[in-house]
């Protein structure tokens, strides 16, 4: 059986099919006192798949009825060759003794099937009972936090692209991406609490990477030209080291979210995400930098920017991370000392706060 709905293996129905005429025949020699009716439905319901648990059988059980022709007929089908319906989601086979199946799909809009495509693509099988809470809301906030630094990456690589190649040659546009690398895999690889604390540092690589963007964007506006070529190594050192940490922290949190050993879809599915909304963002960005001013471009990148680092910390927090570290233990106990205390500083305010009254009253 396929997967989507509406499609069904052919060869299984053939099979199926196979079995409940050869079923009937051999009823038919052995056992003939059995009324045609009965033994039709018993091995039509024995040809059947059920080991297939997205299949539910259906059979007409209404009395047969008498037609001109001599033969018998119910609701939907005859005597000698009763229905039996095959579900798969939403559409349903319709089998009828030897005649061919019949697919019987409910009418579709071209929206609602875009949106079950769009489903399809960024969602795993089985969910939501796949996935851990929290995945809708972290799918929601990532989707935006990624549009919007896909968005602020356009926009201040176009700014830098455009005075490199209008100021300086294409060469020197290389040289900028030789040391960075090497210079980022150093400083990512030093980091020893991402995996116990993956929350604070996605939030912190986010920050850099937005704060970055924006400087990128003013080096070719604001500064002389000798100080390109420096900054700009300076900056995607910084940007390369923060896609390290944003990485290794997104894959500490995908796999508090994956409930099964369906990581790998997971994380399949969630890159299906972030490419879409590189696309979006690169349009987006490509469309305003047309018809936008400095001090336009100025804002939407900021704008950009500030979304780009609030959505990725929203999205971690629709994480509940199941191990229990040092950071998390000390605001445990400080969460129930601020508890603890709270009644016995209340009752300590308003014992003073009487003495007060009751001397003011006195005097």
């Amino acid at each position: 059986a396929s997967g989507v709905p509406g499609r069904w293996d052919r060869s299984r129905v053939g099979t199926a099919h196979r079995w409940s005429v050869m079923l009937r025949a051999c009823a038919a020699r052995r056992a003939p006192s059995l009324t045609p009716r009965f033994a039709a439905r018993c091995f039509d319901r024995a040809a059947v798949p059920t080991g297939h648990r997205w299949l539910t059988a259906g059979q007409d059980r209404a009395a047969p009825v008498a037609t001109p022709g001599g033969a018998s007929h119910g609701s939907r089908g005859s005597a000698a060759a009763p229905t039996v319906s095959l579900w798969q989601g939403d559409a349903e086979w319709q089998l009828r003794g030897e005649v061919a199946p019949v697919l019987r799909v409910p009418a579709q809009s071209t929206l609602h099937r875009l949106g079950l495509s769009v489903r399809q693509m960024i969602l795993p099988r089985g969910f939501p009972q796949s996935v851990s809470p929290g995945y809708e809301g972290y799918t929601g906030w990532l989707a935006a936090g990624l549009f919007a630094h896909s968005f602020t990456v356009m926009v201040s690589t176009n700014a830098l692209l455009s005075g490199f190649f209008a100021q300086m040659s294409a060469a020197s546009w290389l040289m900028k991406d030789l040391l960075p690398p090497l210079l980022a895999g150093t400083l990512a690889s030093r980091i020893r609490t991402l995996e116990a604390n993956p929350k604070k540092w996605l939030g912190a690589a986010c920050f850099a990477n937005s704060l970055l963007g924006v400087a990128e964007f003013l080096i070719p506006h604001l500064l002389p030209l000798d100080s390109w070529m420096l900054l700009a190594i300076c900056t995607n050192v910084g940007k390369m080291t923060g896609y390290l940490i944003i990485g290794a922290s997104r894959a500490v949190l995908q796999k508090t979210l994956a409930t099964g050993d369906n990581l790998g879809e997971v994380t399949a599915k969630l890159g299906t995400l972030g490419m879409l909304m590189h696309c979006f963002g690169a349009v987006t960005a490509l469309t305003l930098v047309q018809v936008l001013d400095f001090w336009g471009q100025l804002a939407a990148l900021s704008a950009g920017a500030a979304v780009g680092f609030y959505a990725p910390v929203r999205a971690s927090q629709c994480v509940v991370m199941p191990t229990l570290s040092a950071v998390s233990l000390r605001r445990l106990a400080q969460r129930f000392a601020a508890a603890r205390d709270s009644p016995t500083t209340t009752t300590t305010a308003a014992a003073t706060a009487t003495a007060t009254a009751t001397a003011a009253a006195t005097a």
